[in-house]
């Protein structure tokens, strides 16, 4: 669920970092598979090409990334 390293790019050193996103039961309220009609509007209005919604509890929405140079 998390990993990291440190790479090496055109002579450069950084180190990388990646941790899942796993949806948790308050994540629901706008990524789960019911999500209240008047929210539904909301998303659509202010994430219109948002599709990050049907997910369970503990399914994987994605992941936070970071590189920096060392």
């Amino acid at each position: 669920m998390e990993f990291y390293e440190v790479v090496n790019e055109d002579g450069q050193e950084y180190f990388r970092h990646m941790k899942a996103i796993p949806t948790g039961g308050i994540c629901l309220a706008c990524h789960g598979k019911t999500i209240a009609p008047n929210l539904i509007s909301k998303l659509d209005e202010l994430y219109p090409d948002d599709k990050a919604r049907g997910y369970s509890v503990g399914q994987i929405r994605g992941a936070f990334t970071f590189k920096t140079k060392l």
